[in-house]
Formats: structure tokens, C-alpha cells, sequence
């Protein structure tokens, strides 16, 4: 047997499709049995469809159907992190791969820039959302900015960030509804805030 791909390099939640052909042949192997060696990292369907469950690595084994044939992708899933920001799939879809941020990638980090999209283990996901807390009474924090996508900033995400005194707003697409309680609350005395022009004075009443 011949797999499509034999290492693989992902994130927690993200999937990929393998397929097993015939080496002799090259045609599209039938019957084939699909496994995990350590499910609670990689789980695998009776298609080849594989998801990563947690941080580890699991081998998934192809199976002949008469039980003569096997073959090996070994796999790896590490964190879905960058330099300065943790982050976790929201959806993971052939039309649409999303992800929200969960943290700081680093205890020291002082400037939060979540970008339009980020690159992660090879696949480009759009920035669409903070997570509850996520930055909850972070003390180094002086300035964040939120990028285009973000549909949803989390209650209490920059809860208590008495250093940030500086925020941009980059996105359009915030409402009352997806902005959750206390956010920006107990932080600094003073902050300058800078929005979209034609949200001023919605984001006004979000923010404030």
C-alpha cells in the first residue's frame, strides 16, 4: 500500500483526507481499514479522514483488506501558537478554516496585534474572535489591536489590563451582541481608543 502523505505535521481540531492506492498498480485501494495508535491524539475514520484531538504524536495505520498489506503517516500535533498569540479552531471546513485567540504566547508579550489571518502548521486561518479571559488581568499589556475579522471579543478578555492604553479596532464587524460583558473593564483610567470611521459612534456605545 501507498499512502498519500506518510508524516504530517498539525493542530488540535485540524483535519486532513489520506488515501491508500496500490503500489503495483496505482489504483485506488478498496476495503482498506483505517487505524490509530493513540486515539486520544489522532483519531482516523473508516474513510482516512483524520483529526487531531491533542498536543502528541500517533501513527495511522491502512490496512489491506485481506489483512496482507499495510502501510504507515506518522503524525505529529503541536500547538496552534505563534511567537506572541495562542489560538484554537472555531471551524475547520473545505470552504472555511477559522480560529479564535486563547492567550499570549508569552508572559512579557506588551503589544497584542491580532492580525487578519495567521498561518498555522501550513494552513491560513481567519482571525475571527478572543476568547473569554483571555487576557485577563494581564499587567504588561500597553497596547492591543484587533484585527478586520474579529466578529467577537470574549467577556472579560482584557478584563483588568491596567497597563493597555492604547486600542485600534481595525474590524467593522462588532456589535453589542458579540462583545462581551466587562471586556475592557477595571483597566486603565485612561485610554485612547481608535475605530472605523463609519463605527464611531456605534463602537461608542460598545466600548464605553
Amino acid at each position: 500500500l501507498k499512502l498519500s502523505a506518510t508524516t504530517a505535521t498539525i493542530i488540535p481540531k485540524q483535519q486532513f483526507q489520506l488515501s491508500a492506492t496500490l503500489k503495483s498498480t496505482g489504483n485506488a485501494a478498496e476495503g482498506v481499514t483505517w487505524s490509530s495508535t493513540n486515539p486520544s491524539k489522532i483519531k482516523v475514520d473508516a474513510n482516512g479522514k483524520v483529526t487531531a484531538v491533542a498536543t502528541g504524536t500517533a501513527s495511522v495505520i491502512a490496512t489491506s483488506a485481506d489483512g496482507t498489506l499495510s502501510a504507515v503517516c506518522n503524525i505529529t500535533v503541536k500547538s496552534a501558537k505563534t511567537t506572541t498569540l495562542r489560538y484554537e479552531i472555531t471551524k475547520f471546513t473545505p470552504s472555511a478554516k477559522e480560529v479564535r485567540v486563547t492567550k499570549a504566547a508569552k508572559s512579557s508579550l506588551k503589544t497584542v496585534n491580532i492580525p487578519k489571518t495567521v498561518k498555522l502548521c501550513g494552513v491560513t486561518y481567519k482571525v475571527v474572535a478572543v476568547k473569554d479571559g483571555a487576557f485577563k488581568n494581564n499587567k504588561k499589556i500597553r497596547k492591543v489591536t484587533v484585527g478586520q475579522n474579529v466578529t467577537k471579543i470574549g467577556k472579560q478578555s482584557f478584563y483588568g489590563c491596567k497597563a493597555l492604553k492604547t486600542l485600534v479596532i481595525k474590524s467593522t464587524k462588532l456589535t453589542s451582541a458579540k462583545v462581551g460583558s466587562q471586556a475592557f473593564a477595571n483597566g486603565a483610567k485612561t485610554v485612547t481608543v481608535s475605530v472605523p470611521a463609519s463605527k464611531k459612534a456605534s463602537y461608542k456605545k460598545i466600548l464605553i
